[in-house]
């Protein structure tokens, strides 16, 4: 019996192949009335859907930019006093990707974000979007006609080094 001069490789035929697990997105989306009290249930969506997820090592991060997109939405959007309940409403969108979560807040407002300059020391607001451009890889906002807006950011998946 010859000996092929290139074998095959060894093979444990117990063992089933190692597949690479599809990355189709998941995404999950919560409607708010936007109202103030409704950022806290935006965090705890948030968190539950990480959890499923099991990215629950993502859920501080990612529960702080939730909060601070839907404070943002309920503060400036103009979302007060709306005229009518889809006025007032705000979306939170939370997708899983191959390399990174994206969380999208949408709202109806026409005021785009506005990045703040230098906080003082004694400043008690205006640090929101500092502190997502912190957190996130990348975040922005889409401007949508007539009116409304996405404002997003995208997490990474993997510990920062």
């Amino acid at each position: 019996m010859a000996l092929s001069a290139f074998p095959a490789p060894w093979s444990d035929p117990t063992r089933r192949p190692v597949v690479p697990p599809r990355h189709a997105p998941r995404a999950a989306a919560l409607l708010l009335p936007g109202t103030p009290g409704e950022c806290a249930e935006a965090r705890r969506f948030t968190v539950r859907t990480l959890a499923a997820w099991d990215l629950g090592h993502l859920a501080d991060d990612a529960r702080t930019v939730v909060g601070e997109l839907t404070a943002n939405a309920v503060r400036h959007a103009g979302t007060r006093h709306p005229l009518t309940a889809a006025e007032g409403e705000i979306r939170l969108r939370v997708t899983l990707r191959a390399a990174h979560l994206l969380i999208a807040v949408t709202d109806r407002g026409d005021d785009l974000p506005a990045y703040p300059g230098p906080a003082g020391d004694l400043d008690t607001a205006g640090r929101g979007l500092r502190v997502v451009e912190a957190l996130s890889d990348h975040w922005g906002w889409t401007r949508y006609r007539p009116s409304g807006k996405t404002v997003w950011a995208q997490l990474p998946l993997r510990a920062r080094i």
